[in-house]
């Protein structure tokens, strides 16, 4: 591109279709890298700006086709189309950011809150042994969900049963509910993510002065994301996450109502203890 010739004359060899359009995009390009880097970079530093000029590429094109003569020069018209380009690059890569550094603050947490606990050099022994191994075993099963392999290991000598056999219980009660399971975990996930959605807006808010436009807007968005995360939490407490009756007796191959009386014994004996 010589230096004396100004964006106004290369549009004209454009619509004379002396260039084509991909030609132009490239001349503009080099046009904002070359003559204008040096005002946004005083703000921006060299390689900040060079990512925008790459994010800001793909929308040449479209300022191209929509300029139209009204007394302002097509190189005026560009430098105007840039820098409204630079406000919204920067609002983007703000909110990109905010959400970046919320979604690692809330990953460390979990990472904080999982981690594995740090036991004594003597591992817990086994239970105590259980007067009525059946109404534990029922217990067990309608329990499966929360049951793990160590749990299992000192639970069963408490029962006097054998441990694979338990777990062969377990995993017939998974593969059982395996469809209810799926959905539990479904919802799970999608409250976890609309709990960092929201932490998201949060932050975002605090970016924005209040009264503003962009601020009404995240402060509705937080309105609506806290709503249907409220709403998908009551939806969770309501699903059934243990096993009823009825599969607790199709998994031992007895009768339904020997489940429902041993459970009813439980929760007498249960009541008695509190009173």
């Amino acid at each position: 591109m010589q230096d004396d010739q100004f964006l106004d004359a290369y549009l004209q060899d454009y619509y004379q279709k002396k260039i084509d359009k991909r030609k132009l995009e490239g001349i503009i390009f080099e046009f904002l890298r070359k003559k204008v880097r040096p005002f946004y970079e005083r703000r921006w530093g060299s390689g900040d700006y060079l990512d925008f000029l790459c994010w800001f590429y793909f929308r040449i094109g479209r300022g191209i086709d929509r300029y139209r003569y009204s007394g302002v020069s097509f190189d005026l018209y560009i430098l105007s189309v840039a820098r409204m380009s630079a406000r919204e690059y920067h609002r983007v890569q703000r909110e990109h950011h905010t959400a970046e550094s919320t979604y690692w603050d809330a990953v460390s947490q979990d990472t904080i809150m999982n981690r594995e606990p740090s036991y004594l050099d003597d591992k817990p022994g086994p239970f105590r042994p259980v007067n009525n191994p059946r109404q534990t075993l029922i217990l067990l099963l309608k329990s499966y969900y929360y049951v793990s392999e160590d749990f299992l290991s000192r639970a069963a000598p408490a029962m006097g049963m054998d441990q694979d056999f338990l777990w062969k219980l377990i995993e017939e009660m998974r593969v059982l509910r395996a469809g209810r399971d799926e959905k539990i975990q479904e919802l799970r996930d999608r409250i976890h993510s609309q709990y960092y959605r929201c932490m998201t807006f949060e932050k975002r808010l605090a970016v924005f002065s209040p009264g503003s436009s962009r601020y009404t807007v995240l402060e509705e968005r937080l309105a609506r994301g806290r709503n249907r995360l409220h709403s998908m939490q009551r939806r969770l407490c309501r699903i059934r996450t243990g096993a009823s009756n009825r599969q607790v007796a199709q998994v031992l191959g007895i009768p339904k109502g020997t489940i429902d009386s041993s459970m009813a014994a439980i929760k007498a004996r249960k009541k008695r203890s509190l009173d």
